[in-house]
């Protein structure tokens, strides 16, 4: 109950019921308990890699929660998408990690694999004058 109206993360905004969050762990970035990443003790963050190929997997590791250096998980996927797509679903699947969290993490590393992606310019298409 603490967390509820005091957290450093919320953002409220005039006209919206439910306020934002800028929680890194928060992956649907709603200030609600479901979502929190400080609550819980499982949380998963998905980021761009610092070289722009690639996502960064981030996860806390349960029992290390009195050991801040050592409680995050850390993979770096800059392999193509699908083998993303296949490691991100086997952590859920492999280690019962919050299921609740996997349509959403899949979703963010698809994204951020989308923005990745180099921009092709459309080639004009020049139409043939009548005679």
């Amino acid at each position: 109950m603490i967390v509820r109206n005091r957290s450093s993360f919320l953002v409220k905004k005039k006209n919206i019921k439910v306020p934002f969050s800028t929680d890194p762990f928060n992956m649907k970035k709603l200030h609600t308990a479901r979502f929190s990443g400080s609550i819980h003790d499982n949380a998963v963050m998905i980021e761009p890699h610092p070289s722009k190929k690639g996502v960064r997997f981030i996860h806390k590791r349960k029992n290390l929660g009195n050991k801040p250096a050592k409680s995050l998980g850390v993979q770096n996927f800059t392999k193509h998408s699908r083998k993303t797509m296949i490691n991100v679903k086997n952590f859920f699947r492999k280690t019962g990690y919050r299921k609740d969290l996997k349509m959403l993490a899949l979703r963010t590393a698809s994204k951020i694999y989308r923005c990745q992606r180099p921009i092709v310019p459309k080639k004009k298409v020049f139409k043939k004058k009548p005679e």
